[in-house]
């Protein structure tokens, strides 16, 4: 009887197993982890004299910077305001913290004890049904 205990418990334990909502959570990871790496490098240009980096950078991949994009757009970069970048920095770093907490608060653990007062510790994810006929019904699966 005590193999048949063991042997579910090994069953139950590859079962509950969600690879799909790993993926999730590490895509949300990565994207709010790029999102602050953007967000900081948007910051660090705030002080920089965008249009010579601009054209720095059009020297660099080999581009003709007399081309009419490339002067429409540098004329619009001479526009952007040390105080616009800033408030751009702010926004995409706020917004990838809210992306790292959203992929950390997917997944959770919840502990309980059993009839026998031992602590059980079962893994719980946050979930959201499909909102194309209504209100989103959320809740936690264990």
């Amino acid at each position: 009887m005590a193999e048949g205990k063991a042997s579910e418990k090994g069953k139950a334990g590859k079962g509950n197993r969600a690879p799909t909502l790993y993926i999730i959570i590490a895509i949300k990871l990565i994207k709010g982890l790029l999102l602050l790496l953007v967000g900081l490098g948007v910051y660090r240009l705030s002080d920089n004299n965008l249009p010579a980096e601009f054209h720095q950078a059009l020297e660099f991949f080999h581009l003709d910077p007399e081309k009419r994009f490339f002067t429409l757009l540098a004329d619009r970069i001479a526009r952007i305001t040390p105080a616009n970048m800033i408030w751009v920095a702010r926004g995409t770093v706020l917004y990838s913290l809210f992306s790292l907490v959203e992929g950390i608060g997917l997944m959770f653990r919840v502990p309980w004890t059993d009839d026998r007062n031992e602590v059980q510790v079962n893994r719980g994810f946050r979930i959201e049904m499909n909102s194309a006929i209504g209100p989103y019904k959320g809740g936690l699966r264990f």
